[in-house]
């Protein structure tokens, strides 16, 4: 198992042995960047209305994973691990975001849930905590590509 941190991890060493100008490789390293600029909108709306709903800020998870297996195959082996260890991250810090009440359910059927969430300070904490660490994730995601 790779258990290494974010901050263990140098995308500056890649290598590229695929087409980073190819259709499909633009179009993964697009998903990527939409992804992480929807974050970012996420961040600041959170800031605004921690009853925000998610759901508009977040890509489904399978069309994350496509746009990260096409990227893995642009890279050599040892590239390749680094790239995988910082998308499991991606991913899992992803997940958390499933937990925020406006994800869970549909925001009109959840008005006591998200009342009850913008009450509780530790709850709006960890989910602020997760988006920002998502951006960070993301941001040494594309230093892969670049």
């Amino acid at each position: 198992m790779d258990y290494r941190k974010l901050d263990q991890i140098d995308p500056s060493t890649r290598k590229l042995v695929g087409d980073v100008g190819s259709e499909k490789a633009q179009k993964a390293i697009g998903v990527i960047t939409e992804a992480k600029q929807k974050m970012e909108a996420l961040q600041t709306a959170y800031e605004k209305d921690v009853g925000v709903n998610f759901r508009p800020y977040l890509l489904p998870i399978p069309v994350m994973r496509e746009a990260l297996d096409v990227v893995y195959g642009l890279l050599d082996e040892e590239s390749r691990r680094d790239a995988e260890r910082v998308g499991r991250l991606l991913l899992s810090t992803r997940y958390l975001l499933n937990e925020a009440p406006t994800v869970k359910t549909e925001p009109s059927a959840a008005r006591l849930e998200i009342e009850l969430f913008r009450n509780a300070v530790e709850e709006q904490a960890k989910f602020r905590k997760e988006i920002n660490e998502l951006i960070r994730i993301m941001d040494k995601f594309l230093l892969f590509l670049s």
